[in-house]
């Protein structure tokens, strides 16, 4: 046997691609399901509506800032937070009623990460049980598409959508195609979006100073020890870790998932799943205790039973990995291309 052969024999085989098309397609369903049942029983606009709003409003010359938010023409309790950039991406569900284009979002999050956690093995699938997502899929989030971005060189493009969560990933991932994806996606976007609503980031920078809900996770109870991450800095999931923990962000369920794609193993995920949902069922207990809690809590429920256990989860490795993509693309040391 060659050498060639030998490492190649030695490499993990997989899974096959027919497996994770099938697989993507019934999560995808699953999650349509899941939605589904939020607009029955619950009703109102999902979280996906503003930028459904966003797309559905510059379709028709209309500036979604001045339209959209408490007490205006389209009215939701928060202002529009996302730029223009994510409305372009989402043009085509703006052709779509509310709802429709909610489950379809829902559907294609869903089936984008489960196509994700399949790429090496069944091990991160998990992922697919936990409270952080099924309330990421409930609610027409983005966090199930960021963290298939995160996995996906591929859909680096999306990262503009959020840019806050969409840089904590950029300066994280070790993958240069995943790097260069986003920037040439995202400038491509963003230049489109000066032609179509050549304002807009005034008063997109003005409705996210609105946001006095939003807070990083590093800030929150014992959140500050996640800062250790920093101990394993050349791991890609430690870097993300720290990264997410510093952006500011809702205390929200859905956005605990990105955290959780620090487990690599199957033991890992379930440990990461298990206290997912041990935390979204202590939340549940402190409803039924009182009519209300303070979104302080449940920023500090989201540090205790997911930053912390991924935090442990990344100190058990060594301080192992390879270099931010920026760092290697700023260096030179090799040409580019598209294949990692």
């Amino acid at each position: 046997m060659t050498a060639t052969a030998a490492m190649t024999s030695a490499r993990p085989a997989g899974v096959a691609l027919s497996r994770r098309i099938c697989f993507a397609i019934a999560i995808a369903a699953a999650a349509i399901v899941l939605s589904g049942i939020r607009i029955i029983y619950i009703g109102g606009l999902s979280d996906f509506a503003p930028v459904w709003y966003g797309a559905h409003a510059l379709l028709q010359g209309i500036d979604p800032y001045r339209t959209f938010g408490p007490g205006r023409f389209q009215h939701y309790d928060w202002h529009l937070y996302y730029p223009v950039p994510a409305m372009l991406a989402a043009m085509p569900f703006g052709l779509l009623s509310e709802p429709v284009a909610s489950l379809l979002f829902s559907a294609l999050g869903g089936g984008l990460l489960a196509f994700a956690v399949t790429r090496e093995n069944w091990d991160r699938a998990w992922i697919l049980f936990s409270a952080s997502f099924i309330t990421a899929i409930q609610s027409s989030q983005w966090s199930p598409i960021m963290a298939a971005a995160f996995l996906t060189p591929g859909l680096g493009f999306v990262l503009i959508c959020k840019p806050s969560l969409g840089s904590a990933i950029a300066v994280s991932t070790s993958s240069r195609k995943s790097l260069m994806v986003f920037l040439i996606g995202g400038a491509a976007l963003t230049a489109l979006s000066f032609i179509v609503l050549p304002g807009w980031v005034g008063e997109w920078v003005q409705s996210v100073k609105t946001g006095t809900e939003l807070n990083p996770p590093i800030t929150r109870g014992p959140g500050l020890l996640v800062a250790l991450a920093v101990l394993r800095w050349r791991q890609p999931e430690a870097r993300l870790l720290l990264a997410v923990a510093c952006v500011p962000q809702t205390s929200s369920w859905y956005e605990t998932l990105l955290p959780m794609v620090v487990a690599r193993s199957k033991r890992e995920m379930q440990l990461m799943v298990a206290c997912s949902g041990a935390g979204f069922l202590f939340q549940i207990l402190m409803l039924d205790r009182k009519a209300e809690i303070a979104t302080t809590d449940i920023g500090i429920l989201m540090v205790v039973f997911v930053y912390l256990p991924a935090l442990i989860v990344v100190l058990r490795r060594p301080n192992e990995g390879a270099l931010p993509a920026w760092i290697d693309l700023l260096s030179m040391r090799k040409p580019f291309n598209f294949k990692g």
